[in-house]
């Protein structure tokens, strides 16, 4: 198992971790709430953490707050689903969320029924991950990275406060070491690319199993996690921690922080 150096500080968010763990599902969407402050239409603030305390950009006058939602979903295929996939995350009052497995080809854009989406994915429809956000954030993204049809990442900037949002795709249990290692390798050096002092939002199918219990990760493993631990399930909790990354779907039955 690959040992990632410890780099992070503070606390970011990490959520989806395989189709039987609670989530990507066709109907049912992983999501993670983040409270922000709003002050003449723009977000003033950073997430609210699992932990108490002050953040960097809150202003203690702005009284008015909103939470930022975000989601995960392996959706199975786009194809033909965008429309419906606008209409679930309306319905779940989805700002930003991350797809996996999305099987469209070549790396583009996509907006329609209130949304905006960016895509990467390969010549052959095997894989695909994409980004997808709220109309009205869509004017704050500053960058857009696709790292084949496994990795990719969007990067908002909303007044003071910067917001990376990765998606990714991890190889399945039955896939080569080589292929593995590979994903992983490729993922640290994204996440690695953006700033600590920056917000950092991983959604994504890492298909591997945490296991019920924290067992000596209690900083990142909530104890609501499911079934029994395996490699993959290991290697998510090692790179979480070289990250300070807290896997949101472990603290909550339903996946959701308030």
């Amino acid at each position: 198992m690959t040992r990632y150096k410890r780099r992070r500080c503070g606390t970011q968010y990490i959520f989806g971790l395989d189709e039987t763990e609670k989530i990507t599902t066709a109907t049912y969407l992983l999501t993670s709430l983040f409270k922000l402050s709003l002050s003449n239409n723009y977000v003033r603030s950073c997430p609210s953490d699992l932990g108490a305390g002050r953040h960097r950009g809150v202003n203690a006058r702005v009284k008015r707050t909103f939470r930022l939602r975000f989601g995960s979903w392996n959706v199975g295929t786009l194809k033909g689903k965008f429309l419906e996939l606008g209409d679930a995350l309306s319905r779940c009052n989805v700002d930003i969320a991350c797809f996996q497995e999305t099987r469209w080809t070549g790396k583009s854009t996509r907006e329609e029924n209130g949304y905006k989406l960016w895509y990467s994915g390969a010549p052959k429809s095997i894989n695909g991950v994409g980004i997808i956000m709220t109309e009205r954030l869509k004017d704050f993204v500053v960058q857009v990275e696709r790292h084949g049809d496994r990795l990719m990442l969007v990067r908002l900037v909303i007044q003071e406060e910067t917001i990376n949002g990765i998606s990714a795709y991890a190889p399945q249990s039955g896939q080569k070491a080589g292929e593995k290692k590979s994903f992983w390798d490729s993922l640290d050096e994204l996440v690695r690319s953006c700033p600590v002092d920056q917000r950092l939002v991983l959604g994504g199918d890492l298909n591997g199993h945490i296991g019920v219990e924290s067992d000596g990760y209690a900083g990142v493993h909530g104890g609501l996690g499911f079934g029994v631990r395996n490699d993959e399930g290991r290697t998510i909790l090692e790179f979480a921690t070289a990250h300070d990354l807290v896997i949101a779907n472990s603290f909550s039955e339903r996946g959701i922080l308030s």
